[in-house]
């Protein structure tokens, strides 16, 4: 299983701070954008050719996983979070973009 880290890409607005873009040279690969806030985790991916109903998102602690399929593309990614999180807390995709937001896991857990 390949984990692959985020970068630094940007600064964001005060509700997500850091912004951050997932980087791999595999060609079915597809761009992931992780923003971070005091509390949650939104990661945006974009997913071109794939219906809603093909996209299976886990989470196990720091590592969000994607499978997604559609008739001529398959993608996987193992993305590394900034900070662990308790759970996903809401999932939206629309126009080939899925956002998932994360709920962070607190210090004393």
């Amino acid at each position: 299983m390949e984990i692959i880290n985020v970068q630094r890409l940007r600064v964001q607005d005060k509700t997500f701070m850091a912004g951050y873009r997932q980087t791999s040279k595999d060609k079915s690969d597809f761009h992931v954008d992780i923003f971070e806030g005091e509390r949650k985790i939104r990661m945006i991916a974009e997913l071109p050719g794939i219906d809603e109903e093909n996209i299976k998102v886990y989470l196990n602690k720091d590592v969000l996983v994607i499978f997604a399929s559609g008739k001529d593309k398959k993608y996987h990614k193992n993305i590394k979070l900034p900070h662990p999180s308790e759970n996903i807390i809401g999932r939206l995709y629309n126009s080939g973009f899925l956002e998932v937001i994360l709920e962070k896991k607190e210090n004393n857990k």
